[in-house]
């Protein structure tokens, strides 16, 4: 069954995937910035939503190491901003089903 997703959460998971896997400039970690963010949208809302879902992964972007698998780097992490963000496996088979349905 695919995860519900709003809208503004399943055009940020494709953009995600595009910054991370298809562009012609890919990025294994990507900010909001990347992914058309401005001050007062709701990319950061929509990727803390996605990464509770589990469907992206974050991280400080000062933190060099990648978080294990499963887990997001930031369990002390304390201020705003500064995330980066990387959709996982379970991100991207929701956003083939929700792909599917859409068809």
């Amino acid at each position: 069954m695919a995860a519900k997703l709003t809208p503004n959460q399943l055009d940020v998971l494709e953009t995600l995937e595009f910054a991370n896997h298809r562009s012609s400039y890919p990025k294994t970690w990507a900010t909001p910035l990347d992914l058309c963010a401005s001050n007062g949208s709701h990319h950061s809302s929509s990727l803390a939503a996605l990464a509770k879902k589990g469907l992206v992964q974050f991280k400080q972007r000062s933190d060099p190491r990648d978080p294990p698998p499963g887990e997001n780097g930031g369990k002390r992490w304390r201020g705003r901003g500064s995330k980066c963000y990387r959709i996982t496996d379970a991100g991207r088979t929701a956003l083939s089903q929700h792909q599917g349905d859409s068809l």
